[in-house]
């Protein structure tokens, strides 16, 4: 074939690959369930996943979106960022230094001790051990014991707004007046890159040490091949202010901001397009579990397009790894648990929330992990009792309820005791 045939034959196809696969793109708003702001969203497959907002908000789904369960985060601080490094293990950070830690998948969240009052913004744990987060005035906290303690890093008095690391060592940072920070030596040092643009700067996402993007107000899309020694403008027709920035791989990448905008390139961002949804909400973050892809913002409001190609990784998992080794099956399998009572008819609460169930009755699509199951009975008093359910685990729990009867032999038993206790009564009756 000739060369000249073979290239437009080529360059068609291509033309129709890249037409097909936007014209299957399909975003889905997917119900929370709140209608606060949700700031940040983080999946670990296509199935687990967790979104942080205002006043304290965590909402966790371990169907793929399709239900959504909200957390206890013993906080009512705003949320900022969000991230796990396996299905049990994550982090979240906000308002007034806040930091949240949970070993459980959110069953149960503990408050970290923090270095900083500051507000803290992102959060990035590329090994599940070594860690960064960043915040107001240039705060920047490192850890490298997977969290437990923080140390103060910060290397500018300048708001920083996201950061990333691909590994231990190598990250960047983004903020206000075009602010970009990088570090090779795990945050020992900083040097300040040449953004060329006095923006502000909210997202910044690197797929590999060299290649790397950055988004932020009046539409500004900054791209490097170099590890950001040269930043250069990549241009989107708008002047939106971009909030998130997330790649598949060096050629396709999304960018969303206000006004309902979401950006696609599959090109590494020489061109962007402008997905079509019918929604005009702020976007806040944007995330990718497996094959789906998910953006939330103001008024609980989130979306997610299915079968898109899977992020590449950046370093493969090796046995050493086992802190961060995801499970090799991804499907999440519900507990249940079957609870009875003596007496019966007792009303069931769990996780402190009325099931709106009475004894006997069983209890089924149970996140696993530790819940609190809580009996009350109307002149019997009340029983709790921690349990804990692995997945796929059906439980059965019998609790005791102190009973009407028990009550009554108790106060007769005060009664044959003797001419005491009446005498005690028939006393103070004769005083009043």
């Amino acid at each position: 074939m000739d060369m000249k045939v073979y290239t437009l034959v080529l360059t068609f196809m291509l033309t129709w690959w890249a037409v097909g696969l936007n014209a299957q793109a399909s975003w889905e708003k997917v119900e929370t369930g709140e209608k606060v702001n949700l700031f940040g969203v983080d999946f670990v497959d296509e199935y687990r996943g967790w979104c942080v907002g205002a006043e304290g908000l965590i909402l966790n789904t371990i169907d793929g979106g399709k239900t959504w369960h909200k957390q206890r985060s013993g906080t009512n601080q705003d949320l900022y960022d969000v991230h796990f490094a396996n299905p049990n293990v994550g982090w979240a950070v906000g308002d007034s230094g806040t930091i949240l830690h949970t070993e459980n998948g959110g069953v149960t969240w503990t408050s970290i001790s923090s270095p900083t009052s500051n507000a803290l913004y992102a959060i990035s744990l590329p090994d599940g051990k070594n860690g960064w987060i960043v915040g107001s005035l240039g705060t920047t906290l490192h850890t490298s014991d997977g969290g437990k303690t923080w140390s103060d890093q910060s290397p500018t008095r300048v708001t920083l707004q996201d950061v990333c690391f691909i590994d231990d060592k190598h990250g960047w940072a983004v903020g206000i007046s075009g602010v970009i920070l990088s570090t090779s030596d795990g945050g020992a040092s900083w040097e300040t890159q040449v953004s060329g643009t006095d923006s502000f700067l909210y997202g910044v996402h690197f797929v590999s040490p060299t290649h790397g993007w950055v988004v932020g107000d009046d539409g500004t899309i900054l791209r490097t091949t170099d590890g950001g020694k040269i930043w250069q403008r990549q241009k989107a027709d708008g002047e939106w202010m971009l909030k998130d920035v997330r790649f598949a791989n060096p050629t396709l990448g999304w960018a969303v901001g206000d006004d309902g905008v979401i950006l696609k390139t599959m090109n590494g961002g020489k061109t962007w397009q402008r997905e079509e949804i019918e929604l005009a909400a702020r976007f806040n973050a944007i995330d990718q579990g497996g094959t789906i892809l998910w953006v939330v913002g103001e008024k609980g409001n989130a979306l997610r397009e299915k079968n898109v190609p899977a992020p590449e990784l950046l370093v493969e998992i090796t046995e050493l790894d086992e802190a961060i080794k995801m499970p090799k099956e991804p499907v999440v399998r519900f507990a249940s648990l079957r609870i009875n009572s003596t007496p019966q008819k007792a009303k069931i609460i769990l996780d402190g929330k009325l099931t709106n169930k009475k004894t006997p009755a069983t209890l089924e699509g149970l996140i696993p992990g530790r819940h609190e199951v809580k009996l009350v009975m109307s002149n019997h008093g009340t029983v709790s009792k921690i349990v804990t359910l692995k997945e796929g685990e059906m439980k059965n729990i019998t609790l005791k309820l102190p009973t009407r009867n028990k009550q009554i032999s108790i106060l007769a038993g005060g009664i044959a005791i003797g001419g005491i206790t009446i005498a005690v009564l028939q006393f103070f009756a004769g005083g009043f």
